[in-house]
């Protein structure tokens, strides 16, 4: 089978065509009608459900209801970081976001991932800053808003919580007698001369870090947040944060911030 533009071709091999072939003549003028329906008409259904055919998130776990309607829609739309839970000495405190299941894994710019990953890092940030002012005070963390026990003293813990902070300061001595024994003969010297050697580097990357933060203001929050990464296990995948790492990277490289 194959497929003749009639346009392309003079009017003697039309005839020639058409009189040794058993295809009409006006087979070759033939052409499909498409119709584009577009959004012209009466729009039944909302941005966010038409949106979830094709992305997924129709019935999902990371689906959030409007406060002021009651019509669901996706996290695509909304982010859990405007939420605010509770209020911890001055500091408000987000709702913990929720691990998305609709990724369409076609590196969206506004990937569902990486919204997740800056709404972690801000919820970590805000509950980092709630944890050392209400150190400073005698009041205790309330224990429905999840406690944040490694970085509460045991004073701030509820009394029900405190044991765990106990266990965990149990575990992270035993790890690190574990991995540093204490020494019986002395540092030798060329270990000595690779400490003050390292020291003076640090120095100087904390001089060109402090520099560049000066220069970039707007970067030295966002570095910040991502020191925080590991201070909480939230059970998210190692590979998932660093897809959102390297897609962050690559989005800043783009804007010329890095």
């Amino acid at each position: 089978m194959f497929i003749l533009k009639s346009s392309l071709l003079k009017n003697t091999k039309l005839i020639s065509i058409k009189s040794n072939t058993k295809i009409s003549y006006r087979a070759l003028y033939f052409r499909r009608c498409m119709t584009f329906e577009g959004n012209t008409g009466k729009i039944e259904q909302s941005p966010e459900e038409r949106a979830a055919k094709i992305f997924g998130g129709g019935d999902n776990k990371y689906n959030a209801v409007r406060q002021d309607g009651g019509n669901t829609t996706t996290s695509r739309f909304i982010s859990q970081s405007n939420k605010i839970a509770c209020k911890i000495e001055g500091i408000s405190i987000p709702a913990k976001p929720i691990e998305p299941d609709n990724c369409c894994m076609s590196g969206c710019v506004n990937c569902v991932w990486l919204m997740y990953q800056d709404d972690m890092q801000h919820w970590r940030h805000q509950r980092k800053l709630a944890a050392e002012a209400i150190n400073r005070t005698n009041n205790i963390w309330p224990a429905k808003y999840d406690p944040p026990i490694k970085w509460l003293n045991e004073k701030n813990i509820p009394v029900e919580l405190r044991h765990k902070k106990r266990e965990l300061l149990l575990h992270e001595h035993a790890k690190k007698a574990f991995k540093f024994p204490p020494r019986e003969d002395s540092i030798p010297a060329h270990v000595l001369a690779l400490k003050r050697k390292k020291k003076v580097s640090e120095k100087k990357k904390e001089a060109l870090k402090l520099k560049n933060e000066n220069r970039e203001g707007g970067q030295s929050v966002e570095k910040e947040h991502d020191n925080e990464d590991e201070d909480e296990d939230d059970g998210v995948p190692e590979f998932i944060k660093a897809f959102a790492k390297f897609e962050r990277k690559k989005r800043l490289e783009k804007q010329g911030k890095l």
